[in-house]
């Protein structure tokens, strides 16, 4: 019986690369699931960046998402940043993805519970 529900729970569960550092991302009253996969950037209050499980430098994740472009149609990348994270932070980072070829960027949000649909 343990077999059967340890199997039911690798089967049902979602395998997501896990966050390096926790990111809690600003409240917004619009939302809009995306298209496909994109490739997601964390980026918390500190500056710190997060790509793929991993807290990357900025020259590193630059190569690595350039890396990532190569195979994909799309080029777009969402970028989760911290609610807390201030504006000269994120420019930075969009310039230096821009420069590796990044075209369409998405600001990830939550959901704001005062306008939430019940």
């Amino acid at each position: 019986m343990v077999f059967l529900l340890l199997v039911f729970f690798l089967l049902a569960g979602t395998l997501e690369p896990t966050q390096p550092f926790p990111v809690d991302p600003p409240i917004s009253d619009h939302s809009s699931p995306p298209a496909s996969i994109p490739l997601l950037v964390l980026l918390d209050e500190q500056g710190r960046l997060g790509f793929e499980g991993r807290t990357l430098d900025a020259e590193t994740l630059s190569r690595t998402i350039a890396a990532r472009l190569e195979s994909r149609d799309t080029r777009m990348v969402q970028i989760k940043a911290d609610a807390k994270t201030v504006t000269d932070r994120i420019r930075p980072l969009l310039k230096r993805l821009q420069a590796v070829g990044v075209t369409e960027f998405q600001l990830l949000t939550r959901k704001n519970p005062e306008t939430a649909e019940h």
